[in-house]
């Protein structure tokens, strides 16, 4: 996956101020370069089918990277995808009735495998309208200076991400 472009994130890192200024540089040196990134803020796929409540910590580092050097136009593009049957469609009805949702696990992993034979039928792929940031960032008002307290920052642009994830969600 590396080979591709993949990076991997830890889960969470708030309070390693090493580990955040080394990732915000790397996604800064990533989005002048002008690479795309893709990213997934809806965090995991619900049981009844309904939207979960995003993540929007890296929404967040993105629109972040954008205000220090913004470069280049950031614009996102929501992607929908659908499947008429998923690979755990079995599990679901057990968890829906109550049952624990089993742990991820090597066995489980290993298990899987077999699944991969089987035909899933077609996968829906629905694009949505591409949001600009820059007119998201108009929209909200003026952010205030760049300072050294980065609360001065946050609420103003957790507002940005909170209207930004809504729209892509």
């Amino acid at each position: 996956m590396r080979m591709g472009g993949a990076f991997f994130v830890r889960r969470r890192f708030r309070g390693n101020a090493l580990y955040t200024v080394v990732f915000m540089t790397y996604l800064a040196a990533i989005m002048a370069r002008g690479h795309s990134l893709e990213y997934f803020i809806e965090g995991g796929r619900s049981r009844t089918g309904r939207l979960l409540q995003p993540k929007t910590g890296m929404l967040s580092m993105t629109v972040r990277s954008y205000l220090r050097e913004p470069l280049r136009p950031v614009v996102f593009v929501p992607v929908y995808f659908g499947y008429e049957r998923i690979m755990e469609g079995s599990t679901y009805v057990g968890e829906l009735s109550g049952k624990p949702k089993e742990k991820e696990s090597v066995r489980g992993l290993v298990r899987s495998l077999g699944k991969l034979r089987e035909r899933f039928g077609r996968v829906h792929v629905n694009l949505g309208e591409p949001i600009a940031l820059a007119q998201i960032l108009a929209q909200s008002g003026p952010l205030p200076e760049r300072t050294a307290e980065a609360e001065a920052r946050a609420a103003p642009v957790g507002a940005v991400v909170e209207e930004l994830a809504a729209r892509i969600m």
